[in-house]
């Protein structure tokens, strides 16, 4: 979580650095981790692990420790199973999720600092953008610079921005430097039957967090006409107002999806968890002495 925060690669990858030769001082050969696998639910008992919310910044960083630790000899083992997002019926849980989902998730970004930066001079030049980048304020300061793309109107739906570029700059007061993203063809495609680009216009956006977008122009791309299925008009996946039903979900899935009944006594097995049994099992109810509590 630290490390994401910094959005530095290469700070991250000097931290892989030491860690492989630290493994190798002490005999390891294998290093378990980074783990990028991304935040889906605040409950996830392994999110301390992970870097980020964002598929595209937990894979820039995780690549950048891998490429620092690897450079010493030292093995690392990418963490966990994908949609690995809850610790109950953690043995025996279902995720489900369409394979969009699975392939794409969603962007963010947010950072505080003691000085304020400007931003002007928003190129696009075929796939490279570039802006500029000035520390106004009266402190040396840094700034991590963030490109999101906006997907053209009509076609299967998406969020409204997605991170695709981010650097980290640092600036004296009054400095200004040139900030420069390439641009591929997976920062326009999404997932449908595998990765395809929608034809159209684009938002280039470019700012210091998700909510504080600073400047904006636009780039034609060529590609295909991927059309909206028909449920997807007026749904919650289009209007992101209310709460998805169940049948939007399904039709989303592809599939009807069972509904597991709920555990009664005479059926709990060694996968089931004590508060599924508080109803049937008289340990479970009875009141716990303040005298056993651990101190």
């Amino acid at each position: 979580v630290t490390a994401g925060a910094t959005w530095n690669w290469e700070l991250y990858a000097a931290e892989g650095e030491a860690i492989g030769k630290e493994a190798l001082a002490a005999g390891v050969s294998l290093v378990l981790g980074p783990g990028c696998n991304c935040k889906r639910d605040p409950l996830g008992g392994r999110n301390f692990e992970y870097i980020s919310e964002d598929p595209y910044q937990a894979g820039k960083m995780a690549a950048a420790f891998i490429r620092g630790q690897q450079s010493t000899g030292a093995a690392s083992s990418l963490k966990h199973f994908a949609a690995n997002s809850q610790e109950y019926k953690r043995q025996n849980g279902d995720s489900q999720m369409d394979e969009r989902t699975l392939r794409e998730i969603y962007p963010f970004g947010h950072g505080l600092s003691y000085t304020t930066f400007t931003y002007s001079d928003l190129k696009v030049d075929g796939r490279t953008v570039s802006v500029c980048v000035t520390n106004s304020g009266a402190v040396k300061g840094a700034e991590v610079v963030q490109l999101y793309i906006a997907p053209p109107k009509g076609g299967l739906f998406r969020p409204e921005k997605e991170l695709k570029g981010f650097d980290w700059v640092e600036l004296e007061p009054g400095e200004s430097k040139t900030v420069t993203f390439t641009l591929d063809d997976r920062s326009f495609a999404l997932w449908s039957d595998g990765w395809k680009i929608q034809s159209g216009t684009y938002g280039v956006w470019v700012g210091s967090s998700s909510r504080d977008i600073r400047l904006k122009t636009e780039i034609p791309v060529s590609g295909e006409q991927l059309p909206a299925p028909t449920w997807q008009a007026g749904s919650w996946y289009e209007t992101l107002s209310g709460t998805p039903s169940r049948e939007k979900w399904e039709a989303l899935m592809g599939h009807p999806v069972s509904i597991l009944p709920e555990p009664k006594k005479g059926s709990f097995t060694m996968d089931n968890s004590c508060l599924e049994m508080k109803d049937s099992s008289l340990m479970m109810k009875m009141p716990l002495p303040m005298s056993s509590w651990a101190t």
